[in-house]
């Protein structure tokens, strides 16, 4: 009789504690950025881009040709909801540099990663970040932008630009000159 008394509080305390972890790990929403006079936001939509075909989605998903509409549209809001909060997340990410607290900045970055790990913009981030201190790693994060990025000139050319520093921090000053000389022509 001593044990289903037992055995009753141990499945409280583990039900408890199952519930308590599923909670810590529900976010907050992401907070909006400020509206200007006119209903848009104010500076640059730093969004991490949509692929401009569902195919990979699709295919990611397994959905073919036949498959309900719903499925593919679950898939394109999911997509969204992790972009929304990659983006909330390097903006906490800025705000933490700013204020000076780099591990905090990783940190936000390396969540943002986890929901959208195919963002060269991210990389470049966290590359940009780890530059000071371990420029090996920033070299590693640019080159992984660069395998990421296919047609944006701009991403490409900051990937190499902070492969460049990671070099000359490194010691490696004639290799980083020939990088940002590359890049300063427009030829890279």
């Amino acid at each position: 009789m001593s044990q289903r008394p037992s055995a009753a509080r141990w499945l409280r305390s583990f039900l408890s504690l199952v519930l308590t972890l599923l909670l810590c790990g529900c976010p907050s929403s992401p907070p909006r950025p400020p509206l200007d006079g006119n209903g848009g936001t104010t500076g640059p939509d730093l969004r991490v881009p949509l692929p401009d075909d569902d195919t990979a989605a699709t295919e990611a998903s397994g959905a073919g040709p036949g498959t309900d509409a719903t499925t593919t549209d679950t898939g394109s809001a999911s997509r969204q909801a992790s972009q929304t909060a990659s983006f909330a997340l390097l903006e906490q990410s800025r705000d933490a540099e700013a204020t000076g607290n780099r591990a905090a900045a990783i940190t936000y970055l390396e969540r943002a990663l986890r929901l959208t790990p195919r963002s060269a913009v991210l990389w470049i981030e966290l590359g940009r970040l780890q530059l000071p201190g371990a420029p090996v790693a920033a070299q590693r994060y640019a080159r992984k932008a660069l395998a990421l990025t296919r047609q944006d000139t701009e991403t490409y050319q900051q990937a190499w630009l902070l492969i460049a520093d990671a070099k000359e921090l490194d010691g490696d000053r004639a290799s980083a000159e020939a990088i940002r000389d590359r890049f300063r022509t427009g030829t890279g």
